[in-house]
């Protein structure tokens, strides 16, 4: 797909929603020592999730943070 450059910050945030829905963590399996002691997921679960956050870092600091919740 290439780098979608502002696109993919909304690709996330997509990405995330859709978890939220339908219960998946993405694992990350390659995480072996995480700096503090996190819930992490190692690998891709099915999981009930409520909350989930999205943060894009962008070129000439454009920073944004989203906090996503599951309702009904």
């Amino acid at each position: 797909m290439g780098h979608t450059i502002g696109a993919s910050g909304a690709i996330e945030a997509v990405v995330t929603a859709l978890s939220l829905r339908d219960g998946w963590l993405h694992g990350m399996p390659h995480l072996k020592s995480p700096i503090a002691e996190l819930n992490f997921a190692a690998s891709t679960t099915s999981q009930d999730i409520n909350i989930g956050v999205s943060h894009s870092f962008a070129f000439g600091g454009h920073n944004t943070a989203l906090l996503l919740r599951r309702t009904g």
